[in-house]
């Protein structure tokens, strides 16, 4: 779910949906820095004005502390389940 706001930010949501909490993974990450690079490169072949990409995961259960990626990312916490993540 893509939000394309005023202020030339485009947020990428991810809404996930497990049984536990989700867990951040080194696929999941890259899978995010990979969705970023799409968007961009078609923003610039469509001469659009650059925007910044933010993300935000939205899980029903929340997210599973994984020490191995908590330097990889940044997690802000807007609820039990809404996060921005900042890779």
């Amino acid at each position: 779910l893509l939000f394309d706001r005023a202020d030339r930010t485009i947020t990428i949501c991810e809404i996930k949906f497990y049984d536990d909490k989700f867990q951040i993974t080194s696929e999941f990450i890259i899978n995010l820095k990979e969705k970023s690079s799409c968007l961009r490169e078609y923003i610039n072949k469509k001469n659009k004005p650059q925007r910044d990409i933010k993300y935000c995961l939205i899980t029903c259960e929340g997210v599973r502390n994984n020490k191995k990626y908590d330097n990889d990312i940044a997690l802000e916490c807007l609820d039990s389940s809404i996060f921005f993540v900042d890779v």
